[in-house]
């Protein structure tokens, strides 16, 4: 890709700014460096369909699934190091075009971080572009992501590609804090840059860069990068060559050094998805199988927890989540009916990750999240979380909660966690819960907190996948090793049961409620003592059911776990 002088200077600054500026429900326009106002009425937004919010999981999923085994890999091969971790999100948005209209985007973003490994020097940092380096060749982790993205767009997202269909590509190139000494050769794979436009730290700017000066600046570099994410977007993935594009360059200048701060990231968004979904609620997208139609799609209605969320302007650089929802077992097991099923298990999940993210802090980057997990995708999770607990030497904190289906071994009497595709006849095929903490805790991270909102007496929310066969079992409990602290939603003779008005799982609604009300800032003691108290009282009240949630500490921090705090 060369990028003529001529198209650059047509792509003026005042042109970018009638395109894309927008003020709170006003619409800007520049003329002779003055702006006008004018008021945009403003437009209710369409509701997004439940069966396409579903369309849209199971297809982030399978992305993911894919980036995961392609990663897997590429560290096999020892292309990349294992301080690589890579994330796909896609959405259904609502946005708000430049007149005011509402349109219903599909975004898929592509992101990646390179884990700080203390200790280690900055020539260490392999993975990503070196000091002073732009072309995309000469970073491991930026090439990946282009293949991870031309595969997933090519496999995953060409249905929605049709001709003409208006496609923004959003590419941030992130720079460290070194300066550059002198000049840096510039080659001229992008021809003369002149006056380019671009958004530095999302403030709209334009940069120059050419051949006899060369790269004087890191605001140069950064946009070198996204033009070589561009060059290769252009030329290899097919999809993209029959939509109309619209590409944006954003350079994030940090003030930190090292190759974690060298990045690249990509933003797709395809306008006007709406019309690729089906209309049918009975007509799954592309992949999905027969017996996933026998889903039962509860109807969810925000609770006092699910708005409101507390927010902490401090980011929580340290701290790492494994969230998992695990509610529609009947559509991976044909023998199951929808009874089985673990009413708003998904819903638990998606509300504990935004009080992650927005009360916690935690990054987007941070937080491992899935619905309906396998028992691949479980395993994957976990050891994901341990892997980064051994590039991190320990120096991080893990949170995992999981809702679900738990069963006892009735031989055993060890604790399983159930993946949807693993029935109550053969749980050993599940997730073993002191396998699970064993590796959590194998290297040794500061300190480990799990909350299980799940039952191992063998009965469930809805009827268990034991309770069919009437068993009912009390599973010995677990050994507790490292930083360990475990919150779980009742005893071993006990079921978990809902909170039907809420849409939540008894315990994991006053678990939410006490983090809304003191917006983080109570110890772990104080936490236990308000959840233990309300789900006791209100499952007898609300259920006619005795539920007891229960704390356990390893015996490494029996005596300081009380005065943990999670913020």
């Amino acid at each position: 890709m060369k990028i003529p002088n001529k198209t650059i200077r047509l792509l003026s600054l005042a042109t970018l700014l009638v395109v894309f500026q927008q003020v709170s429900g006003q619409t800007t326009k520049t003329i002779s460096s003055k702006t006008l106002a004018f008021h945009v009425p403003e437009k209710e937004a369409p509701e997004i369909k439940q069966e396409v919010k579903r369309q849209v999981e199971n297809k982030e999923q399978k992305i993911q699934d894919e980036l995961e085994e392609y990663l897997d890999k590429l560290l096999q091969n020892n292309q990349i190091s294992k301080n690589l971790q890579a994330t796909v999100n896609v959405t259904i948005v609502n946005d708000k075009t430049a007149s005011g209209d509402i349109e219903q985007n599909l975004h898929a973003k592509y992101n990646y971080e390179i884990l700080n490994n203390p200790g280690s020097s900055l020539k260490s940092q392999i993975d990503d572009y070196p000091s002073g380096k732009y072309r995309l060749g000469s970073s491991k982790a930026a090439m990946s992501t282009m293949e991870i993205l031309k595969q997933t767009i090519e496999t995953n997202l060409s249905e929605f590609l049709t001709k003409d269909t208006k496609v923004t590509v959003k590419i941030t190139g992130t720079t460290d804090a070194s300066q550059v000494k002198g000049s840096i050769p510039y080659t001229n794979e992008y021809g003369s840059i002149e006056d380019y436009p671009y958004y530095l730290n999302n403030q709209l700017n334009s940069v120059s860069v050419s051949q006899q000066s060369g790269i004087t600046t890191n605001e140069q570099l950064g946009l070198l990068r996204t033009l070589g994410v561009r060059q290769f977007m252009e030329t290899y993935i097919e999809p993209l060559k029959n939509t109309q594009n619209s590409y944006q360059h954003y350079v994030q200048t940090t003030n930190e050094i090292g190759g974690k701060n060298r990045r690249v990231t990509i933003e797709l968004i395809i306008h006007d998805a709406m019309k690729h979904f089906q209309s049918d609620p009975s007509q799954l997208a592309a992949g999905a199988t027969t017996s996933q139609k026998k889903s039962n799609e509860l109807e969810i209605k925000n609770s006092d927890v699910d708005v409101n969320i507390p927010v902490n302007t401090t980011e929580n650089e340290n701290t790492y989540a494994l969230i998992i929802g695990n509610e529609d077992y009947a559509s991976q097991q044909t023998d199951l009916d929808t009874e089985a099923n673990v009413d708003f298990a998904r819903h638990d999940a998606e509300v504990f990750k935004e009080y992650c993210l927005k009360m916690l802090g935690l990054k987007e980057e941070h937080i491992f999240f899935m619905k309906d997990a396998t028992a691949v995708k479980m395993n994957r999770g976990i050891n994901r979380m341990a892997q980064i607990a051994d590039v991190l030497h320990g120096n991080m904190n893990m949170i995992v909660y999981y809702s679900g289906h738990g069963l006892p071994d009735e031989q055993t009497k060890e604790a399983y966690l159930i993946p949807v595709d693993v029935s109550g006849a053969e749980i050993t095929s599940g997730i073993k819960v002191e396998d699970m903490y064993q590796r959590l805790t194998k290297n040794s991270p500061n300190r480990v907190t799990v909350f299980l909102d799940a039952c191992f007496s063998g009965g469930g929310r809805n009827k268990g996948l034991l309770s069919l066969k009437g068993v009912k079992v009390k599973p010995k409990e677990d050994v507790l090793d490292g930083n360990l602290v475990v919150l779980t939603s009742s005893t071993g003779e006990e079921s978990s049961t809902v909170y039907k008005d809420k849409c939540h799982g008894m315990f994991t609604y006053y678990l939410l409620k006490k983090m809304q009300e003191s917006k983080g800032n109570m110890t772990y003691k104080e936490l236990y003592d308000y959840v233990n108290t309300q789900v006791k009282l209100q499952s007898v009240v609300i259920n006619s059911k005795i539920q007891t949630p229960t704390v356990s500490g390893s015996n490494a921090v029996i005596d300081t776990w009380q005065n943990w705090k999670l913020k």
